[in-house]
């Protein structure tokens, strides 16, 4: 058996756990050795024996690799056992029970916990002491139940401290051992809890800057159709298109302002036809001198009181040279009638 246990260590050493496994199962399969009787000399080989077997059953449940395997493991173990709980030795418990929360089975771990202090008869519960050969190991099994199998660290130590086989230094060293994992527990949810603090600050500012910038967008987007339309409320009307209604007052305003004004400078647009060919005839000669106000003429020849009739014909001929004088159409007719008038006016002078 021992040398089947070596050769098995190796082989797990290197990783090879499959090798292990079968080298293991053919080792534990071999039948035990018949007992000896009890001496001194005898119940040494007995008891190397039993050490290596149970040194066995522990590396073969390390070689497991998934859940499922640990549960075939396990059975197996209990049947190279005695296919009962009660025969297994606490180290084989334990080792167990540490299979099982190694793959997260927890519930099944403390299965084997419960079922196998069950299993025990009350004469070696209450043989269990520091003084037992087996009390290490007791101990053992309980701090892998304590730490990992009850979450509520209150339960886990009052469960430590009514226990009656474990001594005051056992009892100590496992509730401190609780005592640390709570604070880490502790710093772990205060980290925790700082994380997504941080994370929830971090999510609020930048929902925060997306709303500032949703907020400037619309700002900006109103400012300028604002701006748009007031370019529009002060842009000058266009000229309207020739054919429209507008067009024609257009031009019709802009004929009376050319015929208002004649002898412009040649910056301004000539009309078309005719009239824009009378412009530029006109253009070319020096402008009259405007007619005298008719009312002024008038006052003047009554003043005279000679030639009434002379003075009227003079009067209305003035009055109409200076209607007819800004009109391009009318400029000959108003320089004959402005030379008509002054040869009534000289005439009324005798």
């Amino acid at each position: 058996m021992l040398s089947g246990l070596v050769a098995a260590q190796e082989h797990f050493l290197h990783s090879d756990k499959k090798q292990c496994r079968a080298i293991l199962l053919s080792s534990l399969s071999r039948p035990q050795s018949p007992s000896q009787p009890h001496s001194d000399v005898q119940d040494e080989p007995n008891d190397t024996d039993k050490r290596a077997r149970t040194a066995a059953v522990v590396l073969l449940l390390r070689t497991s690799d998934s859940q499922t395997d640990a549960a075939k493991m396990w059975d197996e173990v209990v049947r190279l056992c005695g296919g009962v709980l009660a025969g297994l030795p606490m180290r084989v418990a334990t080792a167990g029970m540490l299979m099982f929360i190694t793959f997260n089975a927890k519930v099944k771990a403390q299965s084997v916990f419960e079922e196998w202090i069950s299993s025990q008869a009350d004469a070696f519960m209450l043989s269990l002491g520091p003084s037992h050969p087996e009390y290490n190991d007791y101990v053992n099994l309980i701090q892998v139940y304590v730490e990992y199998l009850v979450p509520d660290g209150a339960i886990a130590m009052e469960f430590v401290q009514l226990n009656s086989v474990l001594d005051d230094e056992d009892k100590k060293k496992i509730l401190d051992s609780i005592q640390r994992r709570e604070e880490e527990a502790s710093r772990e949810a205060e980290r925790i809890r700082a994380i997504e603090k941080k994370a929830q600050e971090t999510e609020a500012k930048i929902q925060n800057k997306l709303d500032d910038t949703v907020q400037h967008s619309k700002s900006h987007q109103s400012k300028s159709n604002h701006k748009e339309r007031s370019r529009q409320l002060v842009k000058p009307h266009s000229t309207p298109v020739e054919g429209t209604p507008g067009a024609s007052n257009t031009a019709t305003t802009s004929n009376f302002n050319s015929n208002q004004n004649p002898g412009s400078s040649s910056a301004s647009a000539p009309s078309a036809g005719p009239i824009a060919s009378q412009t530029e005839q006109s253009s070319e000669k020096p402008s009259p001198k405007r007619a005298i106000p008719p009312i002024k003429l008038l006052l003047k020849f009554m003043k005279t009181n000679k030639k009434v009739a002379a003075s009227i014909a003079a009067f209305l001929a003035c009055v109409i040279a200076y209607f007819l004088a800004g009109r391009p159409s009318g400029k000959r007719m108003s320089d004959s009638l402005v030379r008509f008038s002054r040869t009534m006016q000289s005439v009324s002078s005798f």
